[in-house]
């Protein structure tokens, strides 16, 4: 759908974005509802526990509940996230916002006709009314990748230190050395280059005088 181009826009928060088929641009600042979980038991099997299970009960519903309010991520928060994975967050103007809140008024009006449901409804109301307006969620996008640092064509100077190894005599004779002459052997490495990622050898070499006497006894 999202590739065919049947499907424009989903539903969903920062923290499952990433699930979607492709990164996109999220609205910051256009809640479409609240995510409630609720934790219902039947009213005749509550009542046939005893009063101290009926306590551990309500004990470990207050834990899950404080525990999901202090799970819950900040939207400014989550939308930073969002971003660094990829995504892009933004605001729309509150026209828009206004227009949508006036799409979805049938809604409401249907919901509405229930006298219960109406009363629910405005209790919402009034708690919003109360409640300290959110952090508003700061536009960003992903973060630009680093370019890497074009070569100079400069070869830099070979690393200075000590280098040692040690071969066997099984090793030097398969290197064509010959073991009833003994005398010093020239070693040489491959001087290294600087290319865009790192070092690789070029064909210049640096001599290694290495010392190797011999016996006829390959395995001594």
């Amino acid at each position: 759908g999202v590739h065919a181009g049947t499907v424009a826009g989903a539903e969903s928060s920062f923290a499952f974005a990433g699930a979607l088929p492709r990164p996109a641009v999220a609205t910051g600042n256009l809640n479409l509802f609240p995510k409630v979980n609720s934790l219902v038991v039947n009213s005749e099997k509550f009542a046939g526990l005893t009063e101290a299970q009926q306590g551990i009960l309500r004990q470990a519903a207050d834990a899950t509940r404080d525990w999901a309010i202090g799970a819950v991520i900040d939207s400014p928060t989550a939308a930073t996230g969002y971003c660094a994975d990829g995504g892009t967050a933004g605001v729309t103007t509150a026209e828009n916002v206004a227009a949508f809140e006036q799409a979805t008024q049938p809604v409401y009006t249907q919901l509405e006709s229930d006298t219960e449901t109406k009363a629910f409804i405005q209790a919402i109301r009034d708690l919003k009314a109360t409640a300290s307006e959110p952090t508003a969620v700061t536009p960003c996008t992903p973060p630009v990748p680093a370019t890497p640092t074009p070569s100079t064509g400069e070869e830099p100077e070979f690393p200075e230190g000590v280098y040692r190894t040690e071969l066997s005599t099984a090793e030097l004779l398969a290197g064509g050395a010959q073991p009833a002459r003994p005398m010093p052997w020239t070693a040489s490495t491959r001087r290294p280059s600087r290319t865009g990622n790192g070092f690789t050898t070029s064909n210049a070499m640096c001599p290694i005088n290495v010392t190797a006497p011999m016996t006829s006894n390959p395995e001594g």
